[in-house]
């Protein structure tokens, strides 16, 4: 793969919120199970995507000059900060003592994320 720009957009594709600029500038194109024919063809330019399997988790479509399905592996999230652990750099808390760090296990719905990867 080139370098370039990578555009991935987490949406609902309709023509109203993934523009035909988008499409056509971009080589290959990712989507997994799509309500619809027509959400399909917004996203790849062909059906195919709602007849998907809702039962296999990861299958998907990738589309270049040809389709072709694809299966991506699971990771649930536990697995994956397992993986992520050792690039944690501790960051210290605002307004306390600079050698208080904290590490949350659950993710908080809202507030200022305290561990970053460097």
């Amino acid at each position: 793969m080139g370098t370039g720009k990578f555009s991935v957009p987490s949406i609902d594709p309709t023509s109203d919120t993934l523009p035909r600029s988008i499409k056509q500038n971009s080589d290959g194109k990712v989507t997994f199970r799509l309500p619809s024919g027509y959400a399909s063809e917004v996203a790849i330019d062909e059906r195919g995507a709602e007849e998907l399997p809702s039962d296999v988790k990861g299958r998907g479509l990738y589309k270049t000059h040809e389709l072709q399905k694809m299966q991506v592996p699971l990771l649930e999230d536990h697995d994956m900060w397992k993986r992520l652990e050792r690039y944690q750099v501790p960051q210290s808390m605002k307004g306390a003592p600079e050698n208080v760090v904290e590490y949350r296990e659950k993710e908080e719905p809202a507030g200022e994320d305290l561990v970053k990867f460097g």
